[in-house]
């Protein structure tokens, strides 16, 4: 049965917006979407973080890097899709990211030059945890407004908080307009040479303290980042500001990825609520990993057969033969439990968001790891929806 909800969305929206607790399979499903969008007809992008290498061979791909590659349109073919505009994949990487919006976006080279090559700045580009999110943001801006993209799905960075990439570009312009920055900077921007010194001066001591940890003067970095980066706040706060105002727009759509657990399924219904609040439109929510029940009773005579016809009788004793059957029925009595289990919580999330599709993707034995099982995927998510609970 075809999901129109779903499926229409693939079909009409500009950008999707992947997000969802780690580990429930986030990246593959952003993979499977744009896969769905390119075959039909959509020239498709999915901007991913950080890929593990199966993502990259699923596409066909040896790596996934900073540069947009077009995947092989003779690989898509032995899966019987044709991309007419193209299926491209790329990979976020945060420091590059960083780097280029900084060459882009300095005031002067004098900026650029200093920003770069600051001690604090190349640990923040490398480590702080929030600029992956910014700079993702920055990278969805870029790839939307500057190439020809029909469709980019965008794979939200992985984080203890789903909520953290929403959150992230206010997050930055408060930061930037507090009052204890500005307090800070104010000495600084003034030019004074008497309030500069007030204030590194009266810092003696934990300056000393910090370039015995760092091996560097960790205030006078902080006062070049701070001082040069103020240059650029105008533009980082529109920018973050823009694309927080376009995420609400009516060619974007967020697709919630959640497990069919316990404490996956509360997330994914406090994100549902949340962007429902921030007027941010919720495409559908993808069950990800969803175990089916075994129907039937297993037959120790038809084992007993099938040993007989492979010769192995011989060497199994029936003691053996009534142990593995009784634990093949645990084993199948388990799965009906688990499956029973995330049925209940699917219909509870079901009730829950009312009419936006929530669609469900069995359970697999692997990851996926080539494009066979990448298209399977797409077809769970585009062409079989499971009935509503009554």
């Amino acid at each position: 049965m075809m999901s129109p909800g779903l499926a229409e969305v693939i079909a009409s929206k500009r950008i999707l917006v992947s997000v969802g607790a780690g580990g429930v399979g986030k990246t593959t499903v952003s993979a499977a979407l744009a896969l769905a969008g390119a075959a039909v007809g959509r020239k498709s992008l999915v901007l991913t973080i950080d890929p593990a290498r199966r993502l990259a061979n699923a596409l066909g791909l040896s790596e996934i890097g900073n540069e947009e590659k077009r995947i092989d349109d003779g690989v898509l073919a032995r899966i019987n899709v044709t991309a007419a505009r193209g299926l491209f994949a790329m990979m976020l990487d945060a420091k590059s990211t960083f780097d280029a919006v900084v060459a882009k976006h300095a005031p002067s080279r004098e900026v650029r030059d200093a920003i770069l090559g600051n001690h604090l700045y190349r640990h923040v580009s490398d480590e702080l945890s929030g600029s992956q999110s910014q700079m993702a943001m920055e990278k969805l801006l870029e790839v939307t407004r500057e190439r020809d993209y029909d469709f980019v799905v965008l794979d939200t960075p992985p984080t203890a908080n789903a909520l953290d990439f929403l959150e992230m570009p206010k997050k930055m312009v408060t930061i930037m307009e507090s009052p204890v920055l500005r307090t800070f900077l104010r000495p600084i921007l003034s030019g004074s040479k008497t309030s500069k010194r007030l204030l590194f001066g009266s810092s003696f001591i934990l300056s000393r303290l910090a370039k015995s940890f760092t091996g560097m003067d960790m205030l006078q970095d902080l006062a070049g980042y701070l001082v040069n980066f103020n240059a650029m706040f105008d533009g980082f706060r529109d920018r973050a500001e823009t694309v927080y105002r376009e995420l609400k727009g009516g060619d974007v759509a967020f697709v919630i990825v959640m497990a069919p657990r316990a404490n996956a399924t509360d997330e994914a219904l406090v994100l549902y609520r949340r962007l429902a609040s921030e007027g941010m439109p919720v495409g559908a929510i993808v069950a990800n990993r969803v175990h089916r029940p075994v129907d039937g009773e297993i037959d120790d005579g038809a084992i007993v057969r099938a040993l007989q016809h492979a010769g192995a009788l011989q060497t199994i004793s029936r003691d053996s033969i009534t142990h593995l059957v009784k634990r093949l029925r645990d084993h199948r009595d388990d799965l009906n439990r688990l499956a029973a289990a995330e049925r209940e919580r699917i219909d509870d999330v079901r009730r829950a968001v009312g009419a936006c599709p929530v669609v469900e993707v069995p359970a697999r034995t692997e990851d996926v790891h080539d494009l066979v099982g990448l298209a399977e995927i797409r077809s769970a998510l585009i062409d079989s929806t499971p009935a509503r609970s009554g």
